[in-house]
């Protein structure tokens, strides 16, 4: 209907590539990076499986590794999948694609220019395509995999998605033609998916400040990262161990003042060749949540295993 009317529709995915992992079909091993805990992503234009971190990339068509066979599965979907479904689903439709694969630098405003001035009827990108562009023929927004971001281990999961929902949402009808909006989401009762599809600031607001005041993080608490990193993994954790166990030697934390979680293993454990651990210290009251983390900084500056060590106050 979109297109028939003669308007523009915007889809935003935020993975880009073709698949974001591949499979081998014979005995099930992912494609992974050699220097970080991450599958590769197919890029079919590149003919390559990419590294989004490193930047490591190797041919798609070898033999697997782990038995030789030469055959794979693809795993989920990217922005270049998702472009060339809907090339082939609506023949007639000027489709293109905006992320980083297709668009740098002045590349962008091309892209958006061509949007402009109605060269394109479908956008398909990453966030590229979310950053308040006032484009009065776009329509519709679609949003795939809407509800993704949410599995991030960080407590801003349901804010940041809400945020990015609300943003790219607000790409459509921005002149006197109504807009829609379509997210396709596994988690439809989600707060940050709900009230973002109805526009409902107040309300997410108001869920999610009690949520974190149940849980005491911020703004109730203040938070302070520990991140240690080393090229050999035993050195990360034992650095991470040995920081946790002196932050708990601290009377603050004794008392319950400061709560101190962890060590973990960071979400990506493995990143460009070198191992990340992490600490996370919390506490309502900022006077002793500094002594403690001056009490660590006393600490490292003894030395430890050889390693990286950040304090982060207030992390972002």
């Amino acid at each position: 209907q979109c297109l028939e009317s003669g308007h523009q529709a915007i889809v935003f995915l935020n993975r880009r590539g073709f698949s974001p992992s591949v499979r081998c079909a014979a005995c099930g091993a992912v494609a992974e990076c050699p220097a970080c805990s991450v599958a590769l992503t197919e890029h079919r234009g590149q003919g390559a499986l990419r590294c989004h971190y490193c930047d490591f990339h190797r041919a798609v068509a070898i033999p697997c590794p782990a038995c030789g066979s030469a055959e794979y599965k693809r795993i989920g979907v990217g922005t270049e999948q998702l472009e060339q479904s809907i090339d082939e689903s609506f023949p007639k439709a000027r489709v293109a694609r905006l992320d980083r694969d297709t668009a740098s630098g002045d590349g962008v405003e091309a892209v958006l220019d061509r949007l402009r001035t109605g060269e394109i009827d479908v956008l398909v990108g990453t966030q590229m395509v979310t950053k308040g562009h006032d484009i009065a023929a776009v329509t519709l927004v679609g949003v795939a995999l809407a509800d993704q971001s949410l599995a991030f281990p960080d407590f801003r999961a349901s804010e940041r998605t809400f945020q990015l929902l609300a943003q790219v949402a607000g790409r459509a009808g921005r002149a006197d033609t109504p807009g829609k909006v379509i997210l396709q989401t596994y988690q439809p009762d989600h707060p940050a998916v709900r009230l973002a599809a109805q526009h409902d600031y107040e309300s997410f607001y108001a869920e999610e400040i009690r949520d974190r005041e149940e849980v005491g993080y911020p703004p109730f608490t203040r938070l302070v990262s520990v991140r240690v990193h080393a090229g050999a993994e035993a050195d990360a954790r034992s650095a991470t161990q040995l920081l946790a166990d002196v932050a708990r030697q601290h009377q603050a934390v004794a008392d319950g003042a400061v709560q101190v979680l962890g060590p973990a293993p960071a979400p990506l454990v493995r990143l460009r060749g070198r191992y990340h651990y992490r600490l996370l210290l919390k506490s309502p009251d900022r006077k002793l949540l500094r002594n403690v983390t001056a009490h660590l900084a006393a600490r490292i500056d003894q030395g430890l295993p050889p390693t990286h060590v950040t304090l982060d106050i207030d992390p972002l």
